[in-house]
């Protein structure tokens, strides 16, 4: 049953899920672990390295973005579908039974309302969120501290900057995924809107029923 629920109103992870305290202890550890190294020769190999890291979890934001982009324009193209229908299938479905009609009204409003949640949540993406960067009062070197000793502590803060953006992109892209489960709704029901729409168009339209009348009213003659 709660499958069933999910699956009807996905949600989104909590944040235990997505960002595991296990992960990130064992992160603040390595950078910790680094920041306290003797090992001056390696100084600018984990500078590089970080700033690696770093532009890595930024082009995954940027992708994140752009997927949400793709899913507006999506949602866009699929609403003004369904909006451009509306007119048709509620003239004809108020026409139908009660049964077809419950199940097309309803199944027609379901569509519009998913793909309205649908947008919500990607718009979430683009909305207000804090990201972590170097700023001057990073760069500024220590007393005494030589070429290495400056790189790794550089390192050290490009790496504690990417684990926290790293976080906020597992945020950002829970709420892809919920998103596209939305979206995926809307669309399994407006498949099942026409799949009602054309059963009772065959089966259940106006050709139908005169065929009905025309072969219960033949009489037999001797």
């Amino acid at each position: 049953m709660c499958k069933i629920l999910r699956l009807l109103w996905p949600t989104k992870l909590e944040e235990k899920q997505l960002n595991p305290e296990v992960f990130f202890e064992r992160y603040v550890n390595a950078y910790t672990s680094i920041s306290i190294t003797e090992n001056y020769k390696i100084g600018s190999r984990i500078l590089d390295i970080s700033k690696y890291l770093f532009e890595e979890e930024e082009g995954r934001r940027n992708r994140i973005e752009t997927t949400a982009s793709n899913f507006l324009n999506v949602i866009a193209v699929t609403a003004a579908l369904v909006v451009g229908l509306a007119g048709y299938v509620f003239s004809e479905g108020l026409k139908t039974n009660g049964l077809f009609r419950m199940l097309l009204l309803g199944g027609f409003g379901m569509s519009l309302f998913y793909l309205c949640v649908a947008s919500i949540h990607a718009l979430r993406v683009f909305s207000e969120c804090p990201r972590y960067y170097i700023d001057p009062t990073d760069i500024v070197p220590h007393n005494n501290e030589i070429d290495e000793q400056y790189s790794i502590r550089l390192g050290k803060k490009f790496l504690e900057y990417t684990v926290e953006n790293y976080k906020i992109n597992n945020r950002q892209m829970n709420i892809i995924y919920t998103t596209r489960a939305f979206l995926r709704n809307a669309v399994f029901a407006i498949l099942i809107c026409g799949l009602f729409f054309g059963t009772q168009s065959v089966f259940f339209g106006p050709r139908f029923q005169d065929n009905s009348v025309k072969s219960e009213g033949k009489v037999k003659t001797p």
